[in-house]
């Protein structure tokens, strides 16, 4: 069977496109601007050594649920669309810091007989 010319070329560019996606990655929160929705977040850099700042990267809103954005410090999910690195968008908040306390939290007032989230809750 003959080897297709234009398939190989097709089959060439669609590689070179593929090894250049980014694919998602955690960053952090430098800044936040809940005005706009839009925060600066580190990453580390794709194409080698150090850190690369995104500015205005949007933050996602999930279902019209209106949420604090995330703080500066925070680790945060980002996806690019289509791995172009220009087109970044916060999809969630990694769990890494929260993790700890959270659930140290919530077992403390299960073994009370009840579990408030922190907004839910009248005392402080």
């Amino acid at each position: 069977m003959a080897v297709n010319p234009l398939r190989e070329q097709i089959s060439k560019i669609a590689y070179e496109q593929m090894a250049t996606r980014i694919p998602a990655q955690k960053g952090t929160v430098v800044n936040y601007s809940n005005v706009h929705n839009y925060a600066q977040v580190e990453i580390d850099n794709p194409f080698g050594a150090g850190l690369y700042l995104l500015e205005y990267v949007p933050v996602q809103v999930v279902g019209g649920l209106h949420v604090p954005g995330p703080f500066p410090g925070d680790e945060v999910w980002l996806e690019f669309t289509n791995g172009n690195l220009n087109m970044p968008k916060v999809t969630a908040l990694s769990d890494r810091r929260y993790k700890g306390t959270f659930r140290e939290r919530k077992l403390k007032h299960k073994k009370q007989g009840a579990y408030l989230p922190d907004a839910l809750s009248r005392r402080k």
